[in-house]
């Protein structure tokens, strides 16, 4: 009798606890053309919804290594996701902070060699901004954190071809958005930032690790 009792109230924790967890705060959406991504308050879609904005590199279109179109949900399988260092074996490559949208698709940093960030593979840092992958999204490693921190399972994914906005990457390539940084998301547009990609990627991915 008691063991029916007490397997009945695990239950009905396990069910309060269910009820009890949080929606996902965030909403990603992927703008291939723009080589952009775009990380939005869950309840807001609009330009003030815009919790961080960062550049990627995309797979190539017309390839093989094209990354698809859809709608998708974050989804972790293996525990060495999310991580600081996830090996692909397929590549012979490490990346960080490693967050799966839809099978084999991952967020991701840019690749290193080794366990080490002095070993990142330079020609894929250059091409930030540009398809460059074999179909995940490559990131800047601390974008790539943020998204592995902050977004867990069932944070949906948009995946779509976008609209080109060469002034959006150009902005994006000096220096990605963040709220917390900005007085608006108009401001950061209109900002004259100064640097370039591979100071910002070095200096703000030195300061991630």
């Amino acid at each position: 009798m008691w063991k029916r009792i007490l397997a009945i109230l695990a239950a009905l924790a396990s069910l309060l606890g269910a009820c009890a967890e949080e929606a996902p705060r965030y909403a990603i959406d992927v703008n291939l053309a723009a080589q952009a991504v775009t990380v939005y308050d869950a309840d807001d879609r609009s330009a003030a919804g815009i919790v961080r904005q960062m550049i990627c590199s995309s797979g190539v279109p017309g390839t093989a290594d094209e990354t698809p179109c859809g709608a998708f949900t974050v989804k972790q399988h293996y525990p060495d996701e999310r991580t600081e260092w996830y090996y692909i074996k397929q590549y012979k490559v490490y990346v960080q902070y490693v967050t799966r949208f839809n099978g084999p698709y991952l967020f991701h940093s840019i690749p290193y060699l080794e366990k080490d960030v002095a070993t990142v593979d330079r020609q894929a840092r250059s091409l930030l901004g540009t398809p460059a992958s074999h179909g995940c999204i490559r990131l800047r490693s601390e974008d790539a954190k943020w998204i592995a921190l902050n977004c867990p399972d069932g944070t949906s994914v948009t995946v779509r071809e976008g609209e080109a906005d060469e002034v959006l990457r150009a902005q994006l390539i000096k220096y990605g958005y963040v709220q917390e940084e900005w007085r608006s998301y108009e401001e950061y547009l209109c900002a004259n930032l100064s640097g370039g990609l591979a100071g910002a990627i070095e200096a703000r991915s030195a300061e991630g690790n």
